[in-house]
C-alpha cells in the first residue's frame, strides 16, 4: 500500500471486530496502530462465521474514485458457502475479492468460489510452505493493471462457453476458457475467434483462428470443460436458490438438469450426482459384517500436533513484515500470551488509488525476535523464544538481512537511518553517518534518503534471488526517493552514492 490508500482490518470467528470504525488513511501512524493490533490478536474467536464479517466489509460506504479490494484469509470451512459466494457476487461490480486458504483444513470450495465470484484470485498455503512468495504474488495481482470487460466472440460458431462470464485477467496471469462447439459447426468453414477487453490504456482485442483441421480426438479437454461448466452451474443463483435442507424441498431446474447430464456423460461427481461402485465377486463373502476403525489424517495443528510447525508459523509471520493486512489475517504476529493452537481468520479491506505494496514496521516484541534472527545469522546468537522454547529455521530458506530490512521500511517507502537499520545491512552506523558530510537539504530528509538508497542497493546486491518478494516495496521506495530535494556532497544521486559505498565495502 502507498500513501493515499485507506485500509481496515476485520477479524472474525464466532463474531467479528474491526480495527477502525471505518477505513483509515494509510500512513505511519495508522500502520503502527495496525501492527500493534495484529501483534496482540489471538485465535480464540471460535467458529468460522465469515458471512457477517464479509457483509460488514462489503456494505461499508464506498469512497468515490477508490476501487475496493478485499483480502480474505481463513483456515477453516463454513456451512453456508453458497450464501457467502452469493454475497460476493452481488457486490462484484465494485469490490474485488482475493482469498487465501491457510493450512490443510481450509475449504477449497469456499476459497476458490469466493475469489471467482468476487473477480479476484485464490492462493493456498499448506503446512511447511513459505507464505511470503504467495502473499506477494497475490498482491501483485491485486495492485496490477487488469484486462476488464473481457468477452469472446466465437465467429458465428454454435458454441456454449464455460465459464460463460469471463473474469478479469491480471498482469502476468492467464485466461483458461472452454467452449462446447456444435459438431455440425466444426465441419463448416474456419472461423476467427476474437477476445476483446478493456485495458488501462484502452480497448484491446486478440484473434485466434479456428478450423476443423485443428480438432483432435480425445476426452481430456472435454472433461475439463464439463468440470468448469458444472462448477459454474453449482455456483449460479438459479441452482443455489432452488436448494433446500431436505430432499423434498429440492426443485428441478434447467441448471440441475444440465449438471446431471454433464455429470453422467463425462463421469464427473457433482452436487447433484453420486457414483456407486459395485464389486461382483466370484466367491461370496460369508459371515457377519465387522466394524473396522480406519485411522485418518487430522488437519495440521489439531490435537496439539506439530509443535515445531507452529513455532515456524509464528516466525514465518515475522519474516515477511510486508503489510498490516497480511499480518492480521495470518495471525502469525502475536503477543507472547497468544494461543497458537488455531490460526486466526481475518478480512482485510483496502481501498486504494495507487498500485503498490509496502513493508510494515513491527512492534517491539517482534523487533526483539528480529534482533535474535540477525544475531543467529551472524553466528552470535540462538533462536530461542522469549518463553525458552527453541524456534527452528532453515538457514538457507530465508535471508536474515532481508527479513530485518523489510520490517524496518516506513509507510511512505523510505527507511530511517538507525542502529537497527545499520545492523540489518551489516554496517556501522557511525560509518554511514560520516558519509553524509557535505550533503545538502533538510537533515531528516537527507538521513532517510541515504538509508533508502542503501537499502535498495543492498537488496539488489544481496537478495536478488528473492526479488519477487521485495520488488513492489522497492518500487515504492524509488518513488519516494525520486521526490526528495536533498543531495549528497558530490551533487549526484542518492542511489549512485549508496552503490558506491556498498560496492567499496564489498571490494
Amino acid at each position: 500500500m502507498s500513501p493515499g490508500c485507506t485500509f481496515n482490518i476485520v477479524g472474525f470467528g464466532s463474531k467479528y471486530q474491526s480495527l477502525f470504525p471505518e477505513s483509515r488513511a494509510y500512513d505511519e501512524a495508522s500502520l503502527a496502530e495496525a501492527s500493534t493490533h495484529v501483534s496482540a490478536m489471538s485465535a480464540n474467536s471460535g467458529a468460522t462465521e465469515i458471512l457477517p464479517a464479509l457483509q460488514f466489509v462489503l456494505e461499508q460506504p464506498r469512497q468515490p474514485g477508490r476501487p475496493r479490494q478485499v483480502v480474505v484469509l481463513t483456515d477453516g470451512e463454513v456451512t453456508n458457502t453458497d450464501a457467502v459466494i452469493a454475497l460476493a457476487r452481488r457486490h462484484a461490480a465494485h469490490s474485488r475479492i482475493f482469498t487465501f486458504g491457510i493450512g490443510a483444513g481450509s475449504s477449497h470450495h469456499l476459497v476458490n468460489g469466493l475469489a471467482r465470484a468476487g473477480g479476484g484470485s485464490a492462493e493456498f498455503i499448506y503446512p511447511g510452505e513459505r507464505i511470503e512468495p504467495k502473499v506477494v504474488r497475490q498482491f501483485g495481482r491485486l495492485l496490477s493493471p487488469a484486462l476488464t470487460d473481457v468477452c469472446v466472440s466465437w465467429g458465428g460458431l454454435d458454441a456454449k462457453q464455460a465459464p460463460s462470464s469471463v473474469p478479469p485477467i491480471f498482469s502476468g496471469g492467464r485466461l483458461l476458457l472452454y467452449a462446447f462447439v456444435n459438431e455440425v459447426a466444426t465441419s463448416a468453414t474456419p472461423a476467427t475467434i476474437r477476445l476483446s477487453a478493456t485495458s488501462p490504456s484502452g480497448p484491446v482485442s486478440f484473434d485466434v483462428e479456428f478450423g476443423p483441421s485443428r480438432a483432435v480426438d480425445g476426452r481430456t479437454v472435454a472433461t475439463l470443460a464439463a468440470r468448469a461448466r458444472i462448477r459454474e452451474l453449482e455456483e449460479s443463483p438459479e441452482w443455489t436458490s432452488a436448494r433446500g435442507s431436505h430432499q423434498r424441498e429440492r426443485k428441478a431446474t434447467s441448471a440441475s438438469r444440465e449438471i446431471v447430464e454433464l455429470s453422467m456423460r463425462y463421469g464427473l461427481m457433482s452436487r447433484e450426482t453420486s457414483f456407486v461402485a459395485v464389486e461382483v465377486r466370484e466367491t461370496p463373502v460369508l459371515g457377519d459384517m465387522q466394524l473396522r476403525r480406519i485411522p485418518i489424517a487430522l488437519t495440521s495443528g489439531w490435537g496439539g500436533l506439530e509443535q515445531d510447525n507452529r513455532r515456524q508459523a509464528r516466525l514465518g509471520g515475522m519474516v515477511l513484515g510486508a503489510s498490516a493486512a497480511y499480518l492480521a489475517a495470518s495471525g502469525s504476529a502475536r503477543g507472547p500470551d497468544a494461543d497458537d493452537d488455531v490460526a486466526e481468520h481475518a478480512v482485510a479491506r483496502m481501498e486504494m488509488p495507487m498500485s503498490r505494496l509496502s513493508g510494515a514496521r513491527v512492534p517491539p516484541a517482534m523487533m526483539r525476535r528480529l534482533d535474535r534472527l540477525r544475531a543467529w545469522g551472524r553466528g552470535t546468537g540462538s533462536l530461542d523464544s522469549d518463553a525458552g522454547a527453541p524456534m527452528t529455521l532453515n538457514p538457507g530458506g530465508i535471508h536474515t538481512g532481508m527479513v530485518a530490512l523489510v520490517a524496518l521500511q516506513r509507510a511512505d517507502g523510505s527507511w530511517d537511518l538507525t542502529p537497527e537499520f545499520a545492523g540489518a545491512i551489516g554496517h556501522d552506523l557511525a560509518q554511514l553517518e560520516s558519509a553524509l558530510a557535505g550533503a545538502t537539504g533538510n537533515r531528516n530528509e537527507t538521513r532517510r534518503a541515504w538509508a533508502t538508497a542503501l537499502a535498495l542497493t543492498w537488496l539488489d546486491e544481496h537478495a536478488r534471488a528473492a526479488e519477487g518478494e521485495w520488488r513492489l516495496l522497492a518500487e515504492k521506495a524509488r518513488r519516494w526517493l525520486g521526490g526528495v530535494t536533498s543531495r549528497p556532497a558530490d551533487g549526484g544521486g542518492w542511489a549512485e552514492a549508496g552503490a558506491r559505498l556498498l560496492t567499496a565495502k564489498s571490494g
